[in-house]
């Protein structure tokens, strides 16, 4: 038998992992679900049930949500080592250190995010089907007869507007990238702190982005020359001087190769230090 990766016992492992979580879980599922609810009916109140809730708070709400529940969920999926007794009994399951980071990692990435999308969405078409034939009769009895623009389900994954805001079709794309890197974060942050790991994971995201952007307002203030970025994007920068304007360019492929690196690296970056801290987690 592989001592790296089996699958019959990587099969084992999820299904020991769903017996032991699963009222958990779908007791969590089922709270995310009763609060989206209850925020969807808040805002149709606060419409005087004249309007449904609009695609663009659709969206908002969806990502807010999967933020805040995606992040907390991923920073709970290695709790037993916090505990001693636990931690000992989780170290001891007969499995490899990758099978229980990759049964982590099908749990709070990949089962999460669908189970959250459908819970999201079946919620969304229940309270769309109930409040726009409220809101039309409303709307029409309100207005003097105008006619009633009926809500329609959003797509939370493609979208030329959010939150009221024109944005590049792709914008939803670079949020959800940008949800999985920060999740992948509080995974890590999960093995790294056996003691309240969520807020320790976000206090340290806090102070990382403020020492970034910090870097990046003293490199452009002192070290970058004054000047613009071109009609090229990113890929070429013009300098203003007392002799006039000089273009500087950057080689394409290092710029799409960071490019590439900031989009789809920072997860499988930090599982790999997942992994890595993992097998050297003692209790």
């Amino acid at each position: 038998m592989n001592q790296v990766f089996d699958f019959s016992r990587f099969r084992l492992l999820v299904g020991r992992h769903w017996v032991e979580n699963r009222q958990r879980y779908i007791l969590s599922l089922s709270a995310i679900g009763g609060l989206v609810l209850l925020w969807f009916i808040f805002l149709f109140l606060m419409e005087r049930r004249e309007s449904a809730v609009p695609t663009q708070i659709q969206t908002g709400t969806y990502y807010f949500v999967l933020f805040a529940s995606g992040c907390l969920y991923a920073s709970t999926i290695f709790s037993s080592l916090g505990s001693k007794g636990r931690g000992i009994n989780y170290l001891s399951v007969p499995a490899s250190h990758l099978e229980k980071l990759l049964v982590a990692i099908l749990y709070s990435v990949v089962l999460f995010f669908i189970s959250y999308t459908l819970v999201f969405y079946v919620v969304d078409i229940i309270t769309l089907q109930i409040f726009n034939p409220i809101a039309k009769s409303n709307f029409v009895a309100a207005s003097g007869g105008r006619e009633y623009n009926w809500v329609k389900l959003a797509n939370v994954f493609s979208s030329e507007e959010f939150m009221g805001e024109p944005v590049p079709i792709t914008f939803l794309y670079y949020v959800l990238l940008a949800y999985f890197a920060v999740q992948s974060v509080f995974m890590a942050g999960s093995i790294f702190f056996s003691k309240f790991s969520f807020i320790k994971t976000f206090i340290l995201l806090l102070v990382v982005g403020l020492l970034y952007w910090l870097s990046i307002f003293l490199t452009a203030t002192n070290l970058v020359p004054k000047g613009d970025f071109a009609d090229e994007g990113l890929l070429a920068y013009k300098v203003v001087d007392a002799s006039g304007e000089a273009l500087i360019t950057l080689p394409a492929w290092l710029i799409y190769t960071g490019k590439y690196l900031l989009q789809y690296g920072f997860p499988p970056l930090l599982w790999l230090a997942s992994f890595h801290r993992l097998k050297e987690k003692e209790i």
